[in-house]
């Protein structure tokens, strides 16, 4: 993140540093400093300690001049070392009545499922041995909301996992050709995401990719289709 926050400071559409640290990464929310309010939406109150710290990082990121950021790195790192590391938390999935699922009902699309995606089989991939747990998860989620909202006529999901062929593999062809970018939420795991790995750790390899080329290997955005379409799918798939 210090790295994108750098490259975006010189790349062509220049964002300022400070603006970049609030919105286009999201290292405050990985610190004890996050009360629920991310930067990106506006701190009112302000948090004193954030803004210093964000000075800080951002003084640093300024006065580094060549390619070689690794120093840059490894200087940011010290700073935020004792902020991050104490806040680490292996999730919970204890309990977790539909697995990798959740979902709420957007106050604004009230006719609709908006799913939300964890891997609860850590250490493992939720795309292999589990699949068809997987699959059954998501069809008792799917049956148990229709049950709860009866108004509700479609399904979505606001993520990067939604290039992500595995995970689109389990909705049908309409899901894969709604998809719909949305940079809104450049700070978020929407996007960052996807360089955490099945077991929950670093993952070098897309993470190599987006130093190369100064993009996300999976862009976020927005799929959905009719829950009718879903259920039939995931029938079909089970059978």
């Amino acid at each position: 993140m210090i790295w994108h926050v750098w490259n975006l400071s010189r790349c062509e559409n220049r964002v300022p540093i400070v603006e970049a640290l609030d919105r286009n990464v999201d290292i405050m929310r990985e610190t004890p400093l996050y009360d629920g309010r991310h930067p990106a939406e506006g701190l009112d109150p302000p948090i004193p300690e954030w803004d210093a710290l964000k000075a800080e990082l951002a003084s640093r990121i300024a006065a580094h001049g060549h390619a070689d950021t690794e120093p840059l790195e490894e200087a940011c790192w010290a700073l935020l070392e004792p902020y991050i590391i104490p806040n680490l938390k292996v999730p919970d999935n204890r309990g977790r009545p539909y697995g990798c699922w959740e979902y709420d009902v957007p106050s604004n699309k009230i006719h609709t499922i908006d799913l939300h995606f964890r891997n609860a089989y850590r250490p493992d991939s939720p795309f292999g041995e589990h699949w068809e747990d997987l699959i059954a998860t998501l069809q008792r989620l799917i049956e148990d909301a229709v049950v709860a909202h009866p108004a509700i006529k479609t399904i979505q999901c606001d993520s990067w996992l939604n290039q992500f062929e595995p995970f689109a593999a389990l909705f049908p062809p309409l899901w894969r050709t709604s998809f719909v970018p949305v940079f809104d939420y450049p700070w978020s795991n929407g996007w960052w995401g996807q360089y955490m790995d099945e077991r929950g750790a670093f993952h070098e390899k897309r993470a190599q990719q987006f130093r190369r080329t100064g993009a996300h290997p999976y862009s976020a955005g927005l799929c959905e289709c009719a829950i009718e379409d879903v259920v039939k799918y995931l029938r079909e798939s089970s059978n």
